[in-house]
């Protein structure tokens, strides 16, 4: 009953963002999306030895324990917007973390099954924006309504509404899915299926990515595939039919209308070179510690839609000294969780998520890590000493050495 509960929490904290509630008329999202999961975290605490507990998740511990001083501090500094993004950005996802965790092999594969079915359902309806011209959850309702633009510059939003944070969402569940033990020709299917949805969004950092990732990724199962049992006609085959459909796409139909349409240094990406430019519009005190009504004052002098880096956001917000604080416990984190991983699993990984988000501000949004949690938890993977085992396991086969048990 608790695994069916966790599921039902698991699909509100995905499919409801900010943009799909405001549709179906859903006030405080945050608070609505993420309560099954902390109401269930909440029950563990109290059903399991806290101490055992503790032991097993102290990095995760570790980084909430710093999210509730960030929490202390900026209600002493009255920085009040910045509590809830603590509790939303540090504080859920952590819990998160925990929660799955401590879960069985059957109970992550459910949930790989549900982010699986999550990316299908986020790739088809962006298509279907692209396609129909029609943003069915608008990011920001009064610029879908009233500004018009061409259709090579339109941006899919899907269900997660701003077209990077969906991009970089996509991006990451593309990159677990290469380095699950699924199979290949089911690999290659979604990653061309996200492929096109990173189009949809119009992501040019990710889109450009992933042509490389993907390039790489052709060429280590070409290399490999006597080994990984496909073959190289298939992979060869695949290629130059994936190649040329996304090729149709963007020259016939406008796909990913930014890489051929605008300039390689155009507003957009002036923009992210200007960003760090923010420092010197705010004070010395914010700049150690932080105040998120700085965002949009910040905003408006670079004269941008956004300030699109991730670390400049989460400096503004929470100041440099607890940015370095932050930083410093999720590497050791994401170190530990990406441990069993192959370097080249690791590359995809880091690649996919870290890289693809460093583009633009879309890491210091909550969603993505809350994505990146699940796919790291529930995506099964074979280890570096359980491929070390398959491999000596085949040789003694092909050479007919018989294992000693």
């Amino acid at each position: 009953m608790k695994n069916f509960i966790l599921y039902i929490g698991i699909l509100i904290y995905i499919f409801l963002s900010t943009s799909v509630a405001a549709k179906i008329g859903i006030g405080m999202v945050g608070t609505f999306s993420s309560l099954i999961i902390v109401l269930l975290f909440i029950h563990k605490i109290i059903e399991q030895d806290f101490d055992q507990l503790f032991r097993r998740f102290k990095t995760e511990f570790l980084i909430i324990a710093i999210g509730l001083f960030i929490m202390l501090l900026k209600y002493a500094l009255g920085d009040i917007q910045a509590i809830k993004q603590v509790l939303f950005f540090i504080l859920v996802p952590m819990i998160l973390s925990i929660l799955i965790k401590t879960k069985d092999g059957f109970t992550k594969n459910k949930l790989r099954n549900i982010v699986l079915f999550f990316f299908v359902s986020e790739c088809l309806l962006a298509i279907f924006e692209r396609t129909s011209g029609i943003n069915v959850f608008p990011y920001v309702q009064e610029l879908s309504d009233s500004i018009s633009t061409p259709a090579w510059d339109f941006r899919s939003t899907a269900f997660l509404g701003h077209p990077l944070g969906n991009a970089l969402v996509v991006s990451t569940i593309m990159g677990f899915v290469l380095t699950t033990s699924m199979n290949i020709r089911n690999k290659l299917f979604f990653v061309l299926l996200g492929f096109v949805a990173l189009l949809c969004f119009n992501a040019r950092g990710a889109s450009l990515a992933w042509f490389v990732l993907a390039f790489i990724y052709l060429i280590y199962i070409l290399v490999n595939s006597r080994r990984l049992k496909i073959s190289p006609f298939f992979i060869i085959g695949f290629s130059i039919i994936g190649a040329c459909f996304l090729g149709y796409l963007m020259i016939e139909y406008g796909f990913g209308g930014r890489l051929l349409h605008s300039d390689i240094l155009d507003g957009s990406a002036q923009t992210r070179l200007d960003v760090f430019q923010a420092f010197s519009f705010i004070n010395s005190s914010d700049f150690w510690l932080g105040n998120s009504s700085n965002y949009l004052n910040v905003t408006e002098k670079l004269g941008a839609a956004g300030v699109e880096n991730s670390y400049v956001v989460i400096i503004l917000n929470y100041g440099i000294v607890m940015f370095l604080l932050l930083f410093v416990a999720y590497f050791f984190w994401m170190n530990r969780l990406l441990n069993t991983y192959t370097l080249f699993h690791k590359f995809l990984i880091i690649a996919s998520f870290i890289v693809v988000g460093s583009m633009n501000n879309a890491l210091a949004g909550d969603m993505p890590w809350g994505f990146f949690i699940i796919c790291v938890h529930s995506f099964p993977f074979l280890g570096k000493s359980e491929v070390k085992q398959i491999i000596i396991t085949q040789n003694l086969i092909n050479t007919k050495t018989p294992i000693i048990r």
